[in-house]
C-alpha cells in the first residue's frame, strides 16, 4: 500500500500538552493521526470537536486581522514616504503581534 506524509505546524506549547495527553493513553502522534484520517474516510465527515475548533481558529484569525489593520490607520499619510528601517519595524510589529496573539 501507497504511504503518505503529513507535515504539520502548531504552537509548541498546545503540542507538548497534546503530546502528554497521548503519552498518558499510550498513543502515538502518528497513530492518533491515523485514526483521525480513517474516521474521516469512513464517516466522510469531519468530526464535530474538529469543526467547532477551526471554526474559532477561524473567528480568532479575523479578530486578529482587524487589531492589525486598526493599528495601520494613520500611519502613512498620501505622499508620505517610509524608511526602510521604519518598514523593517513596521513589520517587525505585525509578525511580534500575530506571534503573541497564537501564545
Amino acid at each position: 500500500m501507497a504511504q503518505a506524509t503529513i507535515n504539520a505546524r502548531l504552537n509548541a506549547t498546545v503540542k507538548e500538552r497534546g503530546d502528554k495527553v497521548l503519552r498518558d493513553n499510550g498513543i502515538s502522534t502518528t497513530e492518533a493521526i491515523r485514526g483521525l484520517w480513517s474516521t474521516m474516510a469512513r464517516t466522510r465527515e469531519v468530526p464535530s470537536f474538529l469543526a467547532q475548533e477551526c471554526k474559532r481558529d477561524e473567528a480568532a484569525e479575523r479578530r486578529r486581522k482587524r487589531e492589525v489593520a486598526r493599528g495601520l490607520v494613520g500611519l502613512a499619510t498620501e505622499g508620505a514616504t517610509l524608511s526602510d528601517d521604519a518598514l523593517s519595524d513596521l513589520r517587525f510589529q505585525a509578525l511580534l503581534s500575530r506571534y503573541e496573539v497564537l501564545s
